[in-house]
């Protein structure tokens, strides 16, 4: 890349970014933060009543040895804490303090006490990733939630759970907003809260005008966050609940909150969303950044809800469903569930956990995932997140070898895909929904790609590229793990883990299957298989590729 591209990518990155974004990062650099020591603090009288919130996995396997990300790492000194031959994500969880409120965390109560003690003298105010913004969040929500439930603070914990609080409460993250941003609020009010009234009121007085700002723009109207990430989706909506909790437990401080910004409500309405986002195995769809096992299930979620009382429809999505605001299909006929990604690139001014996979497909039957994205293992900068953001890691078009959308450097995009004409049609013996998008028109502006998904009794996608010119034109169908197969005469022979097997034809150039890889969860990739349909033709061009499925012994056919 040239170094006007570079300066042409930049500008088209920094175009999307909310004069707030701009600001905030001048006055970090020329306003640093400065630590306030805090003595003698207290907390506000405890509620009788203990947290029981949602409990994730253990992370902590002894009192020095931490399992995050599906890496084992050991905290023996002080420099451990920021380790630079760990993932930045990796040390990013070590902070959080997860294992607090993991299952059956009283069990490990003296090595929580211990790490609590070590992380207080060993991470110097200000210094390390331990008091970047997110993880002082992350763990200030978590520190406060272990107090909850009934554990004595230890020797110093009060005085730097203010600490903390009053370094966040200067450095909230505006120059990011999104999620990062409601995290922030959301610390302030649980550190608020706790802490006695002469200290925190104003975090949660901060804290509580925040999320009422942030939640009517970040929640669209049909309930989607607007990262437009199903696991991101998942954690603010765990967030949610939380919060819903807190006010049970300190009524007089946040009853009057709750119901101004009406959080049961919002919720539901999350919830409802997630449910349609998720398939019939319990997984979530795999779009943007996406990995199992760092966000709460929607049984998890639904399961919280219900104990604090939440609205939401029951039972498992069922039906065909076009989340307008957000921009997925859900197509569901017979034994088929698929989904569209007609969605734009997240929030325009904090797309940083957004993909090239604009027009991507996820395809399960009988309950079986088939067709499956690339998944996320890493945030680190380099060639595996490049490849995992990139169009040719998704089940959509690439032309002539680039990205849908100008994803680079981890978390930046530049010119993005702008979908348009999106449609749903019901009919008595299928569905079909379609849509476009215009993100290869930095190359030539009448490049369009069109792609139409029919689902019947098999599922058929049907894609036009409108423009002119010769293009290479790739189209990949990336396979759940574990499915097998061969290609024989242009058509492709797939035999699924679970034994169910399908017929993939094409009206396009040369199929092969070629080996992938699959982020099941960060820090993991596993082998598969994709289809790949390669052609080099004149546009406009049209092409179809059939899914049929031809065992006998699924529930389909018996």
């Amino acid at each position: 890349m040239t170094k006007m591209s570079h300066i042409g990518r930049l500008l088209r990155t920094v175009s999307y970014l909310k004069p707030v974004q701009l600001r905030n990062r001048l006055s970090r650099r020329l306003f640093p933060v400065r630590p306030k020591i805090f003595a003698g603090t207290s907390l506000r009288p405890l509620p009788q009543q203990l947290w029981d919130g949602l409990s994730g996995s253990s992370t902590m396997l002894s009192p020095t040895d931490f399992f995050h990300l599906s890496l084992k790492g050991e905290v023996a000194t002080a420099a451990d804490w920021n380790n630079s031959k760990m993932p930045r994500l990796w040390i990013y969880h070590l902070h959080y303090f997860e294992d607090l409120v993991a299952k059956d965390s009283s069990s490990r109560e003296a090595w929580h006490r211990s790490l609590i003690s070590r992380w207080i003298n060993e991470n110097r105010p200000l210094h390390g990733s331990g008091w970047e913004p997110y993880p002082i969040s992350r763990r200030l929500a978590n520190w406060t939630k272990w107090i909850l439930a009934g554990h004595a603070p230890t020797a110093g914990m009060v005085d730097s759970l203010a600490a903390q609080t009053e370094v966040l409460f200067h450095s909230l993250e505006w120059h990011l907003l999104g999620n990062h941003i409601f995290a922030n609020a959301v610390a302030l009010v649980f550190a608020g809260t706790v802490l006695s009234k002469d200290v925190g009121s104003r975090y949660l007085q901060r804290g509580l005008s925040i999320l009422s700002e942030q939640l009517p723009s970040q929640i669209l109207p049909d309930g989607g966050h607007f990262e437009l990430s199903p696991m991101y989706h998942a954690l603010i909506l765990h967030d949610i609940l939380d919060l819903i909790q807190l006010a049970k437990l300190y009524p007089e401080e946040l009853a009057s909150a709750v119901n101004a910004q009406q959080w049961p409500l919002v919720a539901g309405r999350m919830l409802d969303w997630l449910a349609v986002m998720t398939f019939p195995d319990g997984g979530m769809a795999g779009f943007n950044d996406n990995a199992s096992g760092i966000a709460p299930t929607l049984a998890a979620l639904r399961d919280q809800a219900r104990r604090l009382g939440v609205a939401f429809r029951g039972g498992a999505c069922q039906t065909t469903s076009w989340q307008k605001d957000s921009g997925y299909f859900r197509l569901q006929q017979g034994p088929w569930v698929v989904f569209l990604d007609a969605a734009a690139v997240g929030a325009s001014y904090i797309p940083g956990h957004a993909h090239a996979d604009t027009l991507s497909v996820e395809v399960a039957f009988d309950g079986e995932r088939l067709i499956c994205n690339s998944g996320t293992s890493t945030y680190d900068e380099g060639a595996q997140r490049d490849w995992e953001r990139s169009t040719a890691a998704h089940s959509t078009v690439e032309l002539d070898g680039l990205n849908s959308s100008e994803v680079w450097a981890s978390f930046r995009v530049g010119g993005r895909a702008q979908p348009f004409a999106a449609e749903l049609v019901k009919q008595v013996n299928g569905i079909e929904a379609a849509a476009s998008h215009n993100g290869y028109r930095f190359v030539d502006k009448s490049l369009i790609h069109h792609r139409r998904l029919r689902v019947d009794t098999d599922v058929t996608i049907t894609d036009c590229i409108k423009g002119s010119g010769q293009h290479t034109i790739v189209m990949r169908l990336p396979l759940a793990v574990g499915a097998t197969g061969f290609v024989a005469e242009n058509r492709a022979v797939v035999t699924t883990a679970g034994g169910s097997c399908f017929f993939f034809d094409t009206t396009a150039g040369c199929m092969t299957i070629e080996n992938g890889t699959f982020a099941s969860t960060f820090g993991a990739s596993e082998h598969r298989f994709v289809i790949t349909i390669t052609s080099r033709q004149m546009l406009p061009a049209n092409f179809t590729t059939r899914i049929s499925c031809v065992d006998a012994h699924s529930s389909a056919h018996r």
